[in-house]
């Protein structure tokens, strides 16, 4: 059976069968658009992994912009996931993240499926899960407490799965 093709596609014959050629990322392969990010960690993109020491040091939110820029462009939807032991941040810092935030939830919202944080201590993780909902208002993206980077990501799954 031959199918006809419409649009910009051009055919391309792959074990004897016309197909249309698409671009699609997979987890575990890194968006080449993405590969230049300082704050964030991409390599197994839609998980999107905050660095934590690119985040410890004063006058981060420029670079910390860039990516976010960067992550929107690229247009596919991701999570977010934030790693234990975070660094205090600098007012002026996040002040400039803060901002940024504020102009621009609802397109974050479009393409962040979640914001996961990883807490280990279980009574740390309870005063997380407590804040959750005051989060999920304030960013308009679901946010999500774990206790493990394969806790995060099964959540991440979840949380891409939903929106489909």
């Amino acid at each position: 059976m031959m199918r006809v093709l419409r649009g910009p596609f051009r055919p391309m014959l792959f074990n004897s069968m016309e197909i249309d050629p698409m671009p699609t990322h997979h987890a575990g392969a890194m968006p080449p658009d993405l590969a230049a990010l300082a704050v964030f960690d991409v390599t197994e993109f839609p998980f999107v992994v905050v660095r934590n020491d690119a985040i410890a040091s004063t006058g981060y939110a420029q670079r910390w912009l860039d990516d976010m820029h960067a992550l929107m462009r690229h247009g596919e939807p991701f999570v977010m996931i934030f790693p234990p032991a975070r660094p205090d941040e600098a007012h002026d810092d996040r002040k400039e993240r803060g901002m940024w935030l504020k102009q621009n939830r609802a397109a974050l919202a479009a393409v962040c499926r979640a914001l996961i944080t990883i807490e280990p201590d279980p009574t740390e993780r309870e005063a997380a899960i407590a804040n959750a909902s005051g989060i999920e208002k304030a960013f308009g993206i679901p946010f999500d407490v774990t206790a493990s980077l394969d806790d995060a990501k099964q959540a991440g799954r979840r949380r891409l799965a939903e929106a489909v």
